[in-house]
């Protein structure tokens, strides 16, 4: 049992020297104890790829690139606990809803809250850093009942609801969590209570890197790793080593990473794991800038409070510059700036749109604008983060029919669904039947407003016999055949929507439990072929040229699916109100979040600027 630090600046090449050294023991031994490569989640994909990307290496079975939830997965998969259900954030949230809702009557603050937009993100985030920071339900209300003995003023009014009101919400949250379910926030947890259980962690090598803080749940898996793994070596960007007792100063640029090396130097101490000499790479030049003047000048005078101009050198005087400032008089106009660089570099220098990226600090606020002007200029990119599924017709459909069902079949809702396009017919109509298009439920739109036409009338037995005349100059066998031609139409279109929507209600007025109202959502989707036309969208937009369009439509299907399945989980056999389901599945939908990978090779990387990224 072995730690050891390798400390450097930005650039010095610390990745470098993980990778060298797990190649190293690759060639030298194909077999043996493993070698983990743990690096941050985003990063696992780099990582894997500089590995077997390492000329001569035959292969990386011994070695393996994880991050500390994969880790945890793998030590589960030997130890135990991967048959408790995993629940991801839209189950988390809809446990929630159900907890919100069971407890809104001893709650302060949070009763009124409960329905506005975002408030179950909040809530979901909290409890999630109270996971991070190791604080129970047990600890929260122990540092409630302390403060108000010790202080009785301490807490200002709203503070002192809300603390009142986590405390029974996240008390039933874990209580309900614990029962069956695995959360993605209790891995790590789980990771550093079995570590000492794993063949597969003990007598390992690992190596670390790319951090430049831990959580005390990293924290504590990280202790267990190191006195149970045969040596870890831990990467920090640090320009020297803190030793002998030294502190770094608060407004040092290095504070918060050395911060992270004392702590964790304290912690093996107590553990009384063995430490080596830690090893600093040498930064000036750094490795990675060292082709690049301008950009190693700013690294190493990054924290000075005087800036003085870079001079370069004279062999580079009259290179172009490496980094360039621009300054624009809106967003509209930077974007379009940006755009013709694009164009520039890929025209007159030969670069690939693939060799391009664009970094944001706020994809929101630059998302509309980028992707407009992108488009305009003919530039092909892709958007690397996660979309919503609101705007979505499948997701539409499920709301709009849910109100239909739920408001007597007003104009608004019935209408919100068949603009969807799933009322349309499926397959090649019998002979001699109307033809109904988008056009057809048009003029069906126009002719319910026209007549007002709601709730009873739409199931009715009889068929719609309400008639306006076009024209007065018209014969009346004429005008008698054109009608009754419109009245079929009319109908025709009526029984499409009317029929699905109608045996939907009939479900949702007869059962009451969760599983029965999910069922009768089921149903609805199925007769009204909703999978094969998804896969049918997903074709046509493949066929033009549409990937990320294609790929959404494959996605959402089974994540509504998946959404379906987690209710019936958590909440089969309670009896609830229709508003309330109808509450829970908005809960569901507005939680569901697609992950598109780049769909195509040659594209323009948009994105936020990352929080971790690789280093060295």
């Amino acid at each position: 049992m072995a730690f050891r630090f390798v400390l450097g600046r930005a650039g010095s090449g610390k990745t470098t020297y993980c990778l060298q050294e797990i190649t190293s023991r690759l060639m030298e031994s194909p077999a043996g104890r493993p070698l983990i490569w743990l690096v941050p989640e985003q990063a696992t994909f780099q990582a894997e790829y500089a590995l077997i990307s390492v000329p001569g290496l035959g292969g990386t079975l011994r070695a393996q690139v994880l991050s500390f939830r994969r880790l945890a997965w793998r030590v589960m998969q030997e130890v135990g606990g991967t048959a408790r259900l995993p629940i991801d954030e839209t189950g988390k949230k809809l446990l929630l809803h159900k907890i919100i809702h069971k407890c809104k009557d001893r709650l302060r603050r949070f009763h009124t809250a409960t329905d506005q937009m975002g408030f179950l993100d909040q809530i979901n985030q909290l409890f999630s850093e109270l996971k991070r920071y190791c604080v129970t339900a047990d600890g929260l209300s122990r540092f409630w009942q302390e403060r108000t003995r010790a202080q009785q003023d301490y807490f200002s009014g709203g503070l002192e609801d809300k603390l009142h009101d986590l405390q029974p919400l996240y008390a039933e949250f874990e209580t309900e969590l614990s029962r069956l379910y695995l959360d993605g926030e209790d891995y790590l947890t789980l990771l550093a209570q079995q570590m000492k259980e794993s063949e597969y962690v003990s007598g390992a090598e690992v190596w670390v890197d790319g951090f430049h803080g831990f959580t005390p749940q990293e924290l504590t898996v990280l202790e267990q790793l190191a006195s149970h793994a045969g040596s870890v070596t831990l990467t920090l960007c640090l320009d020297r080593d803190y030793a002998g007792g030294s502190r770094p100063h608060e407004l040092d640029l290095f504070h918060p990473t050395a911060r992270t090396l004392l702590q964790l130097r304290e912690r093996l101490l107590e553990q009384g794991v063995e430490e080596e000499a830690a090893v600093i790479l040498p930064g000036n030049p750094p490795v990675r800038f060292r082709r690049n003047p301008m950009l190693a000048y700013l690294e190493s005078h990054w924290d000075e409070r005087v800036k003085k101009p870079f001079t370069p050198p004279a062999e580079q005087r009259f290179a172009p510059p490496s980094i360039r400032l621009s300054a624009a008089v809106n967003r509209r106009a930077e974007a379009e700036g940006v755009a013709r660089d694009i164009l520039r570099l890929v025209r007159d220098e030969g670069l690939r749109w693939r060799d391009i990226a664009i970094a944001v600090s706020d994809a929101q606020t630059y998302g509309d604008v980028l992707a407009g002007t992108l488009t305009d200029f003919g530039i092909p990119h892709f958007f690397d983060q996660k979309r919503s599924v609101l705007h979505h017709p499948l997701v539409e459909l499920i709301r709009s029919a849910l109100e239909a069902v739920r408001t007597n079949w007003r104009y608004d809702p019935v209408f919100r669904s068949v603009k969807t396009g799933f009322f349309l017919p499926y397959g090649p109509g019998a002979p001699g039947e109307p033809v109904i298009d988008v056009h057809a439920m048009d003029q069906l739109e126009n002719y319910v407003l026209s007549f007002g036409i709601q709730g009873a009338r739409w199931t009715a037995a009889d068929d719609w016999t309400y008639s306006y005349r076009t024209s007065l100059e018209q014969e009346e066998e004429a005008v008698r055949e054109a009608d009754q031609r419109f009245l079929r139409k009319m109908n025709a279109c009526r029984r499409l929507i009317a029929g699905p929507l109608a045996a939907l209600e009939a479900k949702m007025s007869r059962q009451a439990t969760v599983k029965s109202r999910v069922e009768g959502l089921y149903e609805l989707l199925a007769a009204l072929h909703v999978p094969e036309r998804l896969e049918a969208w997903s074709q046509s937009a493949l066929r033009e040229g549409q990937a990320e369009k294609a790929r959404e439509h494959a996605q959402v299907w089974d994540r509504v699916i998946d959404m379906f399945d987690q209710m019936v989980e958590l909440m089969g056999d309670e009896r609830i109100s229709l508003e309330l389901f109808s509450e829970l599945i908005e809960t569901g939908l507005e939680s569901i979040k697609l992950g598109l990978v780049p769909p195509t090779l040659d594209q323009v990387l948009v994105g936020g600027c990352p929080e971790r990224d690789m280093d060295g």
